[in-house]
This record gives C-alpha cells, structure tokens and sequence, in this order.
C-alpha cells in the first residue's frame, strides 16, 4: 500500500463536494454567496435542480442566503449529502 500523498492535487469536482458536505454539517448550514465567490458559480450551476428538490421534499431549507438542512434531515443527512457526490 502506498502512502497517501499530501500533496496531490483535489480534483474540483471533489472540492465542490467536499465544501457541500462539510458546511450543511453546520448548523447554520453553507453560505450559499460564499459557495459562488469561491467556485465562480452557483450550486444550481453544479447541480441543477438538486437543492430545489430537496427542499421541496422538507431536507433542506434555505434562510438569508445559506442552505440548511432541516431538523428532520439531521439523522439521513448521508442521503442528503449522497445527492451532491461527483
């Protein structure tokens, strides 16, 4: 086995996913404005249509610009985190 590089490279797809999971973990969720200042887009433009979903089906919610998700998503928050993987 090798050992893990420290210095490889992220592929963007895998950033992109990684700042997704990592901020809805949060309680007050991912800044949605922060999300577009670093990657240059909006999540809508990486995903179309996948958080729109989500929170029509109650999992996510968004307030004053960050995407949350909801008390009841807490416990199946890897299904949520599953609809935005690479």
């Amino acid at each position: 086995m090798e050992p893990v590089d420290p210095f490889r490279p992220v592929a963007p797809a895998d950033l992109i996913f990684e700042r997704i999971f990592m901020n809805l973990r949060l309680i007050h969720g991912m800044d949605l404005a922060s999300f577009r200042a670093e990657f240059g887009r909006s999540l809508d433009d990486f995903y179309p249509g996948v958080a729109a979903r989500l929170i029509d089906s109650g999992l996510l919610i968004e307030r004053d610009g960050y995407l949350c998700l909801t008390p009841g998503a807490w416990f199946i928050s890897d299904g949520v985190f599953s609809e935005f993987v690479p």
